[in-house]
């Protein structure tokens, strides 16, 4: 309605002076009422600002909300759809087009709605006023505006299909992007010289993008030149109307000036209305999208086992768990990865589960702290479900180490407690079992020094070494009832893994363990070993049992200690030379 007061008052202005200098009115009089029809245009100007900064703000307020709540669900849907692929693709496509950012689908819905409806009452109400002249033109109005309302909507609809082409075509362009700029990357790059192999890719980027936008630009040529050929016949109809009204003195030179003023309006209201519901019908699917997502998480939270039992175990006590009949399938996966397993592990046992990589070891330990929940069979731990334990109490009786580690954005104490407000002293005495004490007293602010450069631009950055250590920091401040090693010793060099297998006694004392690892050799330090094959536990027992009666193993270990052997004679060798 404030667009409507402005456009009339615009149009009217000139009228008004035509009539009032045909009148002789004295000058003073008319530069008074026009000091006060500018300061009411000012006004009405200033209140579509504030209009238009409110309708803003609300957009923010709205999408600010969506995007916390897209990161909150994403953070409490179950590990196995957040680690999905098709998830993670779908919850991209959700923030890019709903609520991501100022040209998101909320972004641009409610402030174009407000001005799809301003500009169409505009038209309307254009129509009404010009056709009390002749219907003629409220006539040629309507028409054009119907004639000019397919051509622009097929374009709007062609130009999202384009740039959904530009954006998707640009995903592996971002990695291009993105993996010619890493650090890590740029000897690789120069040593087996792939700058031609980038520039080449970020060519092809180039033109086909180019191309694409040439097809937009054309196609926009082509309704841009039918708007113009509208607005002419729209002008002609409206202006020759008015003149022959105006011939005939069926309307003054003021009632004339005020209806072409006011027509020669009606092109670019008709025009932007146009613009703006394409825009608003795209906004309105880019909307659904992100709203789509959110509901589809907010229903899979809902639907999560939030547990029935808050076990009241002793946390200085070890705890049994037990794997009974348990099958899991990856839901992107065509055969199981555990297939019907079985066992034990008793409360203070120390078993290692060996296996080649892929055999499902990993997957264990996922399903055991409840982050992947079996397809079939149950899991126990102390005689309870698994299922019927609150989540968050249930993953407390962890304490693991993952062979993928993770340093988080924070102080190096931040890093092993995992909180803010952490006991320093036990942070230290974890920092020692780690082995890792000497290298954080190199640092400049020791325990206070920021980890990584993602926020911090002076944050250090920890060898793989040194970073196996701080997670293996982490898990002994955690002190949990069961350790879960998941091949901690990967990226640690020879001196350091024998140091973690001497103190491995010492830092499983007292807990439930299991070592996870590839190497047949770290298994002496355990009490069972679990040999697992193919998805299932193919034996059970001692080293020395497994060597007599697991094919298999045997096998496998004859092979890697050959591999050592030979290690152990190429180093001897070189010693002697």
């Amino acid at each position: 309605m404030i667009q409507l007061g402005i456009t009339l008052v615009s149009a009217a202005v000139p009228a008004l002076l035509v009539r009032l200098l045909g009148q002789h009115t004295g000058l003073p009089l008319v530069a008074l009422l026009m000091i006060g029809i500018g300061l009411g245009l000012g006004c009405l100007q200033f209140s579509q600002a504030v209009l238009d900064t409110f309708m803003r703000m609300a957009s923010s307020a709205v999408r600010n909300e969506m995007f916390a709540t897209d990161g909150g669900d994403y953070l409490h849907i179950p590990y196995v759809a957040a680690a999905d692929a098709q998830v993670r693709a779908k919850r991209a496509e959700s923030m890019n087009y709903g609520y991501g950012g100022d040209e998101s689908g909320v972004g641009v819905f409610y402030n174009t709605l407000v001005h799809t409806v301003q500009n169409a009452l505009m038209i309307l109400v254009d129509a009404v006023i010009l056709g009390q002249a002749s219907w003629w033109i409220a006539g040629v109005i309507i028409a054009t505006t119907l004639l000019a309302f397919y051509p622009q909507q097929s374009f709007q609809r062609f130009r999202r299909q384009q740039q959904k082409v530009m954006e998707d075509r640009w995903t592996p362009g971002k990695y291009i992007q993105r993996s010619s700029f890493q650090e890590e990357n740029g000897k690789d790059i120069r040593l087996y010289h792939m700058a031609g192999w980038y520039q080449g890719k970020y060519d092809q980027f180039v033109a086909a993008t180019n191309q694409t936008q040439t097809k937009i630009e054309r196609r926009q040529f082509w309704v841009s030149s039918g708007s113009a050929l509208l607005t002419l016949i729209r002008n002609t109809v409206g202006y020759g109307v008015l003149l022959l009204l105006m011939v005939n003195k069926q309307v003054s030179i003021s009632q004339f000036t005020f209806y072409f003023t006011l027509l020669s309006t009606v092109g670019m209201t008709v025009e932007a209305v146009l613009t703006q519901y394409g825009l608003l019908k795209g906004a309105n699917t880019d909307v659904n999208t992100g709203r789509r997502f959110l509901d589809w998480a907010e229903a899979v939270i809902q639907d999560m086992p939030q547990g029935k039992t808050v076990p009241h175990f002793d946390a200085r006590k070890p705890l049994t768990v037990v794997f009974d009949h348990v099958s899991f399938t990856y839901p992107d996966g065509t055969a199981p990865v555990l297939n019907d397993i079985s066992f034990t592990l008793h409360a203070g046992e120390r078993i290692a589960l060996v296996g080649l990589n892929g055999a499902g070891k990993t997957t264990i330990t996922m399903l055991m702290m409840g982050l992947l929940t079996p397809n079939s069979g149950t899991i126990t731990i102390n005689d309870i479900n698994i299922q019927d334990i609150p989540p968050a109490t249930l993953r407390s009786y962890f304490a693991p180490v993952f062979q993928e580690s993770t340093v988080f954005a924070g102080s190096v104490g931040y890093n092993v407690a995992m909180t803010r407000d952490y006991d320093e002293q036990r942070v230290r005495n974890a920092l020692a079992e780690a082995g890792l004490t000497a290298d954080i007293d190199k640092l400049a602010h020791g325990l206070q020094t920021e980890l990584t450069n993602y926020i911090q631009d002076d944050g250090v950055t920890l060898s793989g070494g040194q970073t196996q250590k701080l997670m293996i920091a982490r898990a002994l401040y955690r002190d949990a009832p069961i350790l879960l090693l998941d091949e901690p010793t990967a990226a640690l060099d020879a001196l350091a893994e024998s140091a973690l297998y001497q103190n491995y006694q010492k830092m499983a004392a007292g807990k439930t363990s299991l070592f996870i690892s590839h190497r047949l050799a770290s298994t002496r330090f355990s009490d069972r070993i679990l040999f697992l094959q193919q998805g299932q536990i193919a034996a059970s027992g001692t080293h020395e049992e497994l060597l007599a009666h697991c094919p298999a193993y045997a096998a496998l270990y004859r092979t890697q200690s050959q591999y050592y052997t030979e290690k152990q004679t190429g180093q001897e060798a070189v010693q002697d030379a």
